[in-house]
Parts: C-alpha cells; structure tokens; sequence
C-alpha cells in the first residue's frame, strides 16, 4: 500500500515538476520517514507537489503566452526555471582558513515594536511580507519559506542572534553589516544589535550601516507615503555621538583598528563632505580614534561617478547599481522581470566600470533578488543559479585580491536575511542550504559541482578534438572565473547558450540550422556524433547561411564599398542636412566636435539629451559647438531615459527630421559593458566623417540616391548569427501592429543593421521610420539591458523601413578592410587551418 502511494507521488511530481527539484526533496522525504513516519513523508512531499502545480496555475502570464525569446531557450542551459538549485544539507567549512572577509548585510526587522504595529497592524515583522507572496508568472518561485532549522524566528530573543552567529562562523562569512535605523535621533529596530552588547558571548563580528532614508509604506525610500522622514539637521553630529556604543565593542570590524561605519544614502546628506569631516574629528576627540567611512554605491551613482567627498570607498549593492539587466518582461504595474546570468556576465565583462575607478570599491553580489512580497511594482529576477552565483562571488574574490591588501579584504553579499527581497543566505525549505554552501566554496576557493552533465557525453565532448578547454576557458571568461570545470560547463550549459567548443565547431550555427536539437537535452556536439556528421557538414552549414546572408543583402538592396575606390565627386546638390546626435556621455563631445568640424557646407544639430540634470547637460553642449565651424542652428531638447539613441530620434526629433533631406543619427556610444569594445565608437565616427575627403564620398553616395550609408560591422556575431539575438519577436509584433505584411522568420531568418545604430540616411527613405507614432510609454523604462527589448528590435528594422526606396544600402570599408567583403558572414576553421 505503502509503495502504491510512493510510486503514485513519484509519477505526479515527475508530471508536474522539475524532476532535479524533486531530486532535490529526496533527503529531505526520508528525514521526515525516520522522524514521523512514512505516511507523513508521503503527504508532505505530496503537498510540496501540489503547491508547486498550483504556482502554475495562479500565474497571470501562463507559460504558453510568453515568446521564445522569454522562454529564455537560448540562455541558460541549465534549466528554464525562474530559480535553479538544488536542495543541500548543512555542511561544515569552519576548519578552512580564507583571506576573504564576507559581510553580508542584515535586516533587524523580524521581531515587532510599536511603530509596526501602529503602520502595519498589530504582530508585523517582515516575516508577515514574507507569507503573503504568491507567484507571479511561470515557475516563479514564491512564496519562500524559512528552513525548519531557523523558523519563523523572532530577533528580540537573544538566542536567535546566538545561533545566526554560529551559522556564520560554521561557513566561513566573516560577519554581518547590520542596517542601522536612526532618525534625528529617534532609532528604529534597535532590539536585535542592543542586544549583541548586553550578551557579549554571542561570537559576531558586525558593523552598522546608517539606513538613512526615509521610512515610507512603500518600502522604497521616496517621499510618497512617508511614515518617518530623515531629517539631516546639525550636520548629524549626534549620529555618530549614538554609534559610540556599538563601535567601541571589541566585536565591531575594524579595519586597521579603524571601525568600519557606511552611510547606504550619501546623496541625501546636504553637504556628505562637511558631516564626514566633523564625523572624523569628534570620533579623534572622543576616544575612538580614525574612522572607516564607507558610502553605499547605489542607483544615484552614475557608471563614471567619482566617490563622495570625504568617504574612504565605495561597496557596491546589487542591484542598485550600473549594470544594465536584461528585462525579460515588464507588466502592466511597471514589475519587471530580469534575467540574472546576464546581470553576472555583464558584471564580470567590466559593466560595473568598478575597474576604472581610481578609489577603492568594496565588491558587492546578490543571490535571487525579489521583491514581489514588497510591492505590486516588483523586480524579479529570473535563472537565479547556483552557479552563477558562484561564478560572481568568484570573479568578486579574485578583483578584491587583486586590488585590497590583504587587512582590507572586504566583499559584500546582499543579504543574510532579506525573505522579502528574495535575496538570503539562511537556509529555506525548498533548497536548504544551498545558498551559504555555494557561499562557501567561492570562499574557501572550492570547485562548485553542477549536476546535470551525463557522464557518457561529458566523457565525449572531454576526447573530442573539437573541443579545446583552454580555449574555451580564455573565450569565455565567466568560465574561467567559476573554476568549473569548462567541459562540465559546456556539455551542461554553454552549447545551448551558443558558446563555441573551439574555433572548429560553429556551435551556434549548428543549433541556428537544427532547432529541435537546442530544445533537448543532448549538447549539441554529441549531438553531431551521433548523427555521424563530418568536417564537410559543419563547412556546408557555413555555406548555407553564407547563402542565406547574400539573399538578405539581395533583398534590402546592401552593397558592400570602398568609398576611396569611388572617383571624388566636388560638386553637390544644395540640400538641407542634419546631424541627429544622442548626448548621454559629455565627456566624448570633444570627440564628436573634431568630426563635425569635417562637414564643409551649412547643416543643423539637433540635439537629445537625458531629462536628469538637463541644465547642466545643456550647458556642456552648447559650449562644446559654440565654435563649430558651418553649424546653422543647435536644437536641444531633454527626453526621458527611454529607449536608448532610437527613441529620441523617432519620438523628440521624427518631425523635425522630416524636414530634410539627409540626415546622420549619431550618438555618445561607450558600450561599457566589455572592454574589447571601447574604441566602438571612434571606429564608426570614422567611417561616418573620417577626413574631408573622405566625407565628400559619403555625401557623394547620398547625392547619387544612396538609401542609407553605414559602417562596416565592427563586431562578428558568432553566438548569435542572425543578428536578430532575441528582438525578432518584439520586431514582429511591432510590425503587426502597424499593419505590414512582412513575416520576419519566413522572410528575413538573418537580419542586417547598423551596428552601433549610426548612420546617414536618405530622410525620403527612412520617411515611414521617422513618421511613427512611438511615445517614450510604449518603451520599457532603464535598465534595458544589451538585447531584448522594443528599442533593440527598432534598430534591427532600420533596413525594413527602405525596402520600398529605390535607393541602395552602402556598408562602407574603408582601404585595407577588403578582407572582410570577401569574408564569410560566419566562418570555419577546418582541421586543416
């Protein structure tokens, strides 16, 4: 009877559920048989099924209405789930030694106070958030429950620190940075850190870190709904008078005996240099000697700020911070949903720009941010692993070793306790302690298993000579930095990422050409073996798509030129001429300056600017042209942080561009989300204006009937040969809404466009473009991320947009670039090369 009853559970969770997290509630089943019995083993496992089916069906978003492209097929291999782990017990780490000193920072809200109760209702702590979550689309993960180890714990018991500290010293953390809740004097949530030094036996390390915003109903420290302002009166002297107390405590981290005190607003200080200088001179005065000042690098910083006066650094707080996220999906309620491995690769591609600061930045890293519990407006984070978590906190440890001496070796993890947010290391029911054992081997510079690669393929992919682990390994940095294993990663996760094994296997090419192969199971190499395929196929498929490219270019009319092969033409037709430029970076209008300089006859600039600091910003522009030689007239217009460069060209200056005859759309490009392409900008500026001479070309072809002129490809889009990355979806709809009849995977399977988005144009080509009814509301706000959105697919249908023209499209190569007309779109290394 009792095997019926097992074996029915077993095939309902393998119908309805990830069998890797039923996997997963193995121990867990078993844990509960020893203790309770078999019958209540069975319910419990049988009740996590039904909860989990049931997640599925409260979604508003059921999974059939989402896109490929939100699928997430081409990402992360390791499983389309909205949060990948696997359930782990407790593990034991405190015998290693590490150089690395974690802090992780913590939230005192799990016990009540009058406050709460009188805003709130009677008995809420953030475990109250914390219950009511529901699911809010496909596998999303909530709501997250507290591991029968920990409870719904209450702070106000001294036992509860006691144990949270055992914890932290079991795996490695080196303490906590605890939110300090202090008013003009009034403090909030005090209990749990009060009690740390009346129980001087509790084994914490801990700082504080000022929470110095505003407490509002909408937990998002605006001005709507405050509960309890913070008033900075008196250079708030009396706050650090207050943190005497704590920071005088032998527990509180100190950092070359300098006590480590952070103020997470700096920005709302009225003058940040002023109160840290009286900060640091009553703490001399007052026997605490020098002080460790550091500012939270939030979302006020900008990616090329400079650190606040008077702070000795910055610590980074995921994911309040530079990197732009790929939004996966944006609701009606303004929630967006994120996708978390292109967060991390953004991050350890230099995103951050942490690299380029000259002070010191303390590195900071998320697990599964979700606010859903918060508010209607959430931000969720969707493909939350372990091993992109490893992966981070991996790249973390290695930057701080790099740059900290070794007593000042601090990383940040947000959080140790944030169930509202999503983001904990405390141990939950569904994966245990899966987030403090990941936590610990980056710590401890353990390899991270994953599971999921078959040994038979594993064993394949590690003999075959189309596989080159250091190769892999130095392409792919990401790999590199998770010390995992790169034939594990591969046969797991990067073929169906399109990660390529070695320059003789176009992996992304093999899985553009056979669809059903990327939506199993089997890695697309071991794929191609079994299918018994050779040299010859893989060189057909580049022929093929080689085929498919030219009849695209046929199609949109795309001429491949040398400008200077092109006789020099000096008499032009008198037109109207604009230059469209999209100023976000000021500091690269010098830059521009130099090649609007070139143009030799009158035009306009029309210029669009972000709507923050408007003034300012437009001071910087109108000095930078005041001396331009031939500029006619400047028109400066702010715009919202909306849709990049494209939509201020279509819905802030559409009309106005209407009323020329050619137009260039330019603007201040520093694609800082990877190194390699930082002279992107310059090189297509070049190719736009170059000389005068090579100017006079390009005009020549506008004045010859050319449709668009744009610049040779800078980049090769070897993981993505389409070109289209995840936008075609966003393209069609687009498309079907104003009513063309263009089937974009029927008609154009691979898609050219101006990389980079800049160009100059015939405007009677581009009339259609430039005429559309676009409002900045029908574009996702930032962060847009670097794929996968409206935005992004607008500028893959650039070339749409002049099929009916009876002009051509020149990409220009300037002398010396021959190579590349005569190069394959995608190319292949044979085993001869």
């Amino acid at each position: 009877m009792k095997n019926t009853k097992i074996g029915n559970v077993i095939r309902m969770a393998m119908n309805k559920e990830n069998p890797r997290n039923m996997v997963g509630k193995v121990p867990a089943f078993w844990q509960t048989a020893r203790k309770d019995g078999v019958k209540a083993a069975i319910r419990k496992v049988s009740d996590f099924v039904h909860t989990r089916s049931s997640m599925y069906e409260q979604s508003p978003d059921p999974a059939a209405a989402w896109s490929d492209a939100q699928r997430f097929f081409g990402t992360n291999g390791i499983s389309a789930n909205s949060y990948e782990s696997f359930y782990e017990a407790d593990e034991d780490f405190s015998t290693l030694k590490t150089d690395i000193k974690a802090l992780a920072f913590y939230l005192p809200q799990f016990h009540t106070f009058p406050e709460n109760d009188e805003w709130w209702g009677k008995g809420f702590t953030e475990w109250t958030n914390t219950r009511k979550a529901k699911p809010q689309y496909p596998s999303h993960y909530q709501p997250r429950e507290p591991h029968k180890d920990i409870g719904y714990y209450d702070l106000s018991d001294w036992r509860t620190l006691d144990r949270q500290a055992k914890m932290i010293k079991k795996h490695g953390l080196y303490g906590l940075c605890i939110y300090h809740y202090w008013f003009s004097g009034k403090r909030l949530m005090e209990k749990p850190v009060d009690l740390l030094l009346e129980h001087p036996e509790i084994d914490l390390k801990f700082c504080l870190c000022w929470a110095n915003e505003n407490w509002t109903r909408t937990w998002d420290g605006m001005e709507k709904h405050v509960l309890i302002s913070q008033k900075h009166e008196n250079d708030d002297i009396d706050y650090i008078i207050d943190l005497k107390k704590y920071v005088m405590d032998p527990r509180y981290i100190r950092v070359n005996s300098e006590p480590l005190v952070l103020v997470y607003r700096p920005d709302s200080l009225p003058d940040a240099a002023k109160t840290f200088r009286r900060w640091r001179q009553w703490a001399m005065d007052n026997g605490i000697g020098k002080i460790r000042l550091l500012v939270v690098r939030g979302c006020m910083n900008s990616p090329a700020s400079a650190i606040v006066e008077g702070a000795d650094g910055e610590v980074e707080f995921p994911p309040a911070y530079t990197a732009s996220p790929n939004v996966l999906k944006c609701t009606k309620e303004n929630a967006q949903i994120m996708y978390y491995p292109s967060y991390v690769n953004e991050i350890i591609s230099g995103r951050s720009c942490t690299e380029k600061f000259t002070h010191p930045v303390y590195r900071g890293a998320m697990l599964g941010w979700d606010c859903t519990p918060r508010r209607k407006a959430y931000h969720s984070w969707y493909g939350f692993s372990a091993y992109w978590y490893y992966t981070w906190l991996r790249y973390n440890i290695e930057y701080t070793r790099k740059h900290r001496p070794e007593e000042d070796r601090f990383i940040f993890i947000n959080a140790w306790n944030e169930w509202a947010e999503g983001t904990y290391l405390e141990p939950d029911q569904m994966f245990g302690y899966a987030n403090l054992n990941t936590t610990s081997k980056a710590l401890f510079d353990i390899p991270l298993d994953i599971a999921g690669a078959k040994p038979a393929q594993l064993q394949l992919v590690k003999k075959s000579p189309y596989f080159v682990p250091e190769w892999y390994q130095d392409t792919y940095k990401d790999v590199k930095y998770s010390c995992m294993d790169p034939a594990t990663h591969y046969t797991v996760a990067g073929w169906k990422e399109g990660r390529t094994p070695s320059p003789r296997f176009p992996n992304a090419l093999y899985l553009f050409f056979n669809q059903k192969v990327r939506q199993g199971d089997t890695c697309a190499l071991v794929d191609y073996y079994s299918k018994g395929l050779t040299d010859a196929y893989l060189k057909d498929l580049c022929d093929r798509f080689d085929a498919l490219t030219d009849r695209t270019r046929e199609q949109l009319k795309i001429h491949l030129l040398v400008p200077e092969k092109v006789p020099e033409k000096r008499k032009f037709k008198a037109k109207k001429v604009a230059i469209h430029l999209h100023c976000y970076y000021t500091d690269m209008l010098p830059e521009i300056y130099k090649y609007l300089s070139i143009i030799p006859f009158k035009y306009d600039l029309l210029v669009s600017l972000p709507e923050k600091n408007k003034e300012r910003l437009e001071d910087v522009v109108t000095a930078s042209f005041a001396e331009i030689p031939n500029l006619d007239k400047c028109i400066i217009r702010a715009t919202p942080n909306r849709g990049r460069d494209i939509a201020p060209m279509i819905c802030t200056f559409g009309k106005d561009l209407l009323q020329y005859d050619y137009f260039c759309h330019i603007h201040t490009k520093k694609s800082l989300h990877t190194k390699a392409h930082a002279k992107w900008a310059k090189y297509i500026y070049d190719h736009l204006f170059g000389d005068l001479e090579w100017f006079r070309r390009i005009y020549a072809l506008l004045d010859d009937g050319a449709a668009i002129v744009y610049p040779a490809d800078f980049l090769m889009m070897e993981e993505e040969p389409s070109g289209w990355g995840s936008n075609i979806e966003y393209a069609q709809k687009f498309l079907d809404k104003l009513g063309k009849k263009i089937d974009l995977k029927k008609d154009f399977p691979v898609i050219e466009f101006p990389q980079g988005s800049m160009f100059w144009a015939n405007v009677s080509a581009m009339k259609e473009m430039l005429s559309l009814d676009l409002k900045y509301e029908d574009i996702p706000p930032e962060p847009l991320g670097t794929d996968g959105s409206i935005a992004h697919a607008l500028e893959r249908l650039f070339f749409i947009w002049s099929i009916d023209h009876s002009g051509k499209l020149y990409q220009i190569f300037r002398e010396g670039e021959e190579e590349k007309i005569a190069r394959k779109r995608y190319w292949y290394s044979s085993s001869n090369s």
